[in-house]
């Protein structure tokens, strides 16, 4: 299960990106501020940005 963490996709521009991403988007505003402060604080760094 471990490796699923270590994959990765290679973009058309070059940029390595994990496979993995942290998703929030069922989350109010503050479970989504804390999940992603924990998620930098540990070193993730794939993340979706989206407006609603």
């Amino acid at each position: 299960m471990n490796q699923v963490f270590n994959e990765t996709y290679k973009l058309s521009n070059g940029v390595v990106i994990p496979k993995l991403g942290l998703g929030t988007w069922l989350l109010d505003d503050d479970q989504a501020e804390q999940a992603v402060r924990n998620a930098l604080s540990i070193g993730y760094r794939h993340k979706g940005n989206r407006s609603v």
